[in-house]
Parts: structure tokens; sequence; C-alpha cells
């Protein structure tokens, strides 16, 4: 597996991108069987509502500079 860059100061996008990178190794290592499906599925849901939480303030913070 080819190492991620560290994300850089207020680079969210590459922030997530090493967050999801972090969490699939945990699924692979940790939790790869069909019994820990549900666990998966919750950290997945609550990492898509941070996403589109930080995407949204990005947005947000974006307008308020124009």
């Amino acid at each position: 597996m080819e190492k991620i860059k560290p994300p850089t100061w207020f680079d969210t996008t590459k922030s997530l991108e090493h967050i999801w990178e972090i969490l699939n190794c945990y699924r692979e290592d940790c939790i790869n069987g069909s019994e820990y499906d549900e666990e998966w599925d919750n950290i997945t849901t609550s990492m898509n509502w941070i996403e589109i939480a930080v995407k949204t303030s990005d947005l947000f913070e974006e307008s308020e500079v124009v």
C-alpha cells in the first residue's frame, strides 16, 4: 500500500482522504468479518455526515471570502 502524504493546513479534502485510508486499514485488519458489518456501516455513515458538514462549512467560508 502506498503511503499517503500527510494533510496540510486547511486542506480538508486531503485530511478526509487520510482518515478514510486509516479507516479502510482498520476495516481490513481489525473488523474484516461479516459480524462487523454493522460497526462498519455506523463508521461510514458517521464519516459521510462529517464529510458533508466539512464540505458545507468549506463552501460557506469560501462564499464569505468572495
